[in-house]
């Protein structure tokens, strides 16, 4: 019901499938999308989602996404920038290795329960793990941190937990694993510590990284040669048979004017 309807008179979302549609419509094998699912809804990014998935076999896709859900979903291979620079990548599972903030418990206490039960419950978790931290409590929710390697004595701890629940006054249990966006504020976090300890430049290293405008200029425009080489290859009959044409055809034109103007000379 669109089909007939103006750009500029598309919603946010509709714009957005505009745009991945004259992306796509060329065949090309490489895709460049900038936050693709921003302003849709959920049933229509989920759609998108498996768009991309298919595609993602017989064509390459650079994705730029702030939703980590998404680029955990869609990314074989992923890059986190922050503060204007690139911080890391690697696979969501070699990140998620690498940067290990282990486990997410969760748990969420009676409306009763009072600081005492709360400690106990600390005092429990942290004896059968040493390595659990307790990350945050806000309400009646408590956050500990566990590690992956302790996995046997993880399923213990929530067995104990689970018999007790009474006695510790728990309402609610929750484990969760690590995701993109506790990697994204990790590295962020680091990012921002290092960034405090970066000596300042003077004069003469700020000339040594200013780039030459002459080599920029014969860099961009070898780039854009490049560019236009690869693309004319790759459609080189569409544009040979124009050409040859219009080539035949000139000849021709100025063939017939020289008899013309030969004839009219006799």
């Amino acid at each position: 019901d669109k089909k007939d309807a103006m750009a500029c008179t598309l919603s946010g979302g509709m714009k957005r499938k505009l745009c991945l549609g004259m992306a796509i419509i060329g065949g090309s094998e490489i895709l460049i999308l900038d936050e693709p699912t921003s302003g849709m809804d959920p049933e229509s990014r989920r759609e998108l989602w498996d768009m991309l998935l298919a595609w993602r076999r017989e064509k390459t896709i650079l994705i730029t996404t702030h939703f980590m859900e998404e680029a955990d979903a869609l990314g074989d291979w992923i890059a986190i920038m922050a503060n204007g620079s690139l911080q890391c990548h690697g696979t969501p599972m070699g990140l998620k290795k690498e940067y290990d903030t282990g486990y997410h418990l969760s748990l969420m206490v009676k409306d009763d329960a009072t600081t005492e039960d709360k400690n106990k419950i600390k005092n429990c978790i942290l004896s059968d793990i040493d390595m659990a931290e307790f990350k945050d409590c806000y309400g009646n929710n408590m956050v500990f941190l566990l590690p992956m390697e302790d996995n046997s004595k993880i399923a213990g701890l929530l067995a104990t937990l689970e018999e007790d629940k009474e006695g510790l006054k728990i309402e609610n249990i929750s484990v969760t694993v690590t995701t993109l966006e506790d990697i994204f504020l990790k590295v962020k976090m680091q990012s921002e510590t290092n960034s405090n300890h970066v000596p300042a430049l003077n004069a003469e290293d700020t000339k040594s990284v200013t780039p030459d405008s002459k080599k920029l200029l014969q860099m961009r425009f070898k780039a854009l040669f490049v560019k236009k080489l690869k693309f004319y290859k790759k459609k080189f009959w569409t544009y040979f048979l124009p050409t040859l044409s219009a080539a035949v055809f000139l000849v021709l034109t100025i063939y017939l004017s020289g008899n013309t103007i030969g004839n009219y000379g006799d």
